[in-house]
């Protein structure tokens, strides 16, 4: 392991190049400057050790967020009107300039199905509201969100049927009506 030392503003410091090109540079605590060099060394080497083992012990735990993120996969449920309301909520990948976000779809009672996104975007950080917790799961935010998009879609879906229904039936009336008018 390559280390230099170097004085900086009457300050002593080690440093150390890794591998993948990063620096690594701390101090030697000024109670250690009048110790034998070896033993500044090794407090060095120990120290260089801890801070490559704090960051892969990061980057461990961000590919950890990221995965739990897009391997989400939670059923929600909700009353409404007496119905139960099913769905989940699935990661959404979001429009590549850094928002992302969760889709919410509700899956039963079939005849309703449809589905949402939540997407997230800067004021709702500045506004403190998150999709996802920092450790990557998600938000109570965003549960509760989901919850109201589950019926929100179950009432759009409602009145598209009804509208198909009422549009069909007035079809059907003026398929009679129309031959006789014709005739007149």
């Amino acid at each position: 392991m390559k280390i230099t030392f170097v004085e900086e503003d009457g300050r002593l410091l080690f440093r150390h190049s890794t591998k993948d090109g990063d620096s690594i540079s701390n101090l030697v605590p000024r109670e250690m400057w009048g110790k034998d060099p070896a033993f500044i060394r090794k407090f060095a080497e120990k120290r260089i050790s801890e801070i490559i083992t704090e960051k892969e012990m990061v980057e461990k735990e961000k590919l950890a967020r990221v995965e739990r993120i897009h391997n989400l996969n939670k059923e929600v449920c909700v009353k409404h009107h007496n119905k139960n309301l099913v769905g989940r909520i699935i990661y959404y990948p979001g429009d590549g300039r850094g928002r992302g976000g969760v889709t919410v779809i509700l899956e039963s009672p079939k005849k309703y199905s449809g589905k949402v996104d939540i997407v997230s975007c800067m004021g709702m950080g500045f506004a403190g509201i998150h999709i996802f917790e920092d450790d990557g799961h998600i938000s109570e935010w965003t549960l509760a969100k989901a919850k109201e998009s589950l019926v929100s879609i179950h009432r759009q879906r409602k009145i598209e049927i009804e509208r198909k229904a009422l549009i069909s039936a007035n079809q059907n009336k003026l398929k009679k009506i129309l031959p006789k008018l014709q005739d007149l």
